[in-house]
């Protein structure tokens, strides 16, 4: 009995488990000085937990404009009106320094708030 215990668990994390995709850039997640290759569309879902708030979920799309540059629309997917913007815009352009260093500079978050009056 305490042989199958073990494999049963294996087993359900096997078949429980999802897998994980993540984007090379996160800019509205993750901060980091990677940007999406040029002409290259990403698209994304995630979400938002807090130990005392409901889940938030987004989705969005990132896109490599030009070479270091990217630019980006995501939003919940169930937004509470009146509360906050839609659909939010970021943008990020990558300064390299070298073939191992760069760094990156970035805004996030950018919406219409007078339209929440």
């Amino acid at each position: 009995m305490k042989k199958k215990i073990p494999n049963f668990t294996l087993l359900l994390l096997l078949l429980g488990a999802q897998y994980c995709w993540a984007t090379p850039t996160g800019l509205n997640n993750i901060a980091t000085a990677d940007v999406v290759p040029e002409k290259i569309l990403v698209l994304q879902a995630f979400a938002e937990v807090g130990k005392d708030n409901k889940p938030d979920y987004f989705t969005g799309f990132k896109y490599g404009l030009v070479k270091n540059l990217e630019i980006g629309l995501d939003g919940r997917v169930f937004p509470e009106s009146a509360l906050e913007e839609v659909i939010k815009a970021q943008a990020k352009y990558r300064f390299e320094f070298g073939e191992s260093t760069s760094i990156a500079l970035g805004i996030a978050n950018i919406g219409d708030r007078a339209r929440l009056g």
